[in-house]
């Protein structure tokens, strides 16, 4: 198994460790940060409001979450398949978690990269109408 194969799954795993981290730290620690797009220019960036969304959920707010960043909804998709397969991976014992890592390429893909900055350029466009 080559360095190459094991690497979207790398990336899976730490990225969800990093927001695991960043969640608890935010109910321990509840500091604002605010949108430094938003200050400088005065417009809010495709990526507001997704903190308050995360915050709507475990009060069981959807709708509530889904006004405040639409992104959540893909974001929710896509953290949940990735789990999915991980954990698919783990019970399965295959240490090369190759349905993680296939997600992985096909997230990095030509065609995840553009439907990535569609949905971004989606979320945005819905935060300037809803949020001005």
């Amino acid at each position: 198994m080559t360095h190459e194969t094991k690497k979207p799954a790398k990336i899976f795993f730490i990225l969800f460790a990093v927001i695991c981290v960043f969640v608890i730290a935010y109910y321990i620690l509840p500091i604002y940060i605010p949108c430094t797009f938003y200050i400088l220019t005065g417009v809010p960036c495709p990526g507001c409001g997704l903190r308050r969304a995360f915050l709507y959920l475990p009060q069981f707010q959807f709708f509530n979450a889904v006004a405040s960043n639409i992104m959540l909804i893909p974001l929710i998709a896509t953290g949940a398949i990735s789990f999915t397969l991980a954990l698919m991976d783990i019970f399965a014992l295959n240490t090369t978690f190759s349905r993680i890592s296939r997600f992985g390429r096909v997230l990095l893909s030509k065609w995840g990269i553009i439907t990535i900055i569609a949905l971004l350029a989606a979320s945005w466009i819905y935060n300037l109408i809803t949020k001005l």
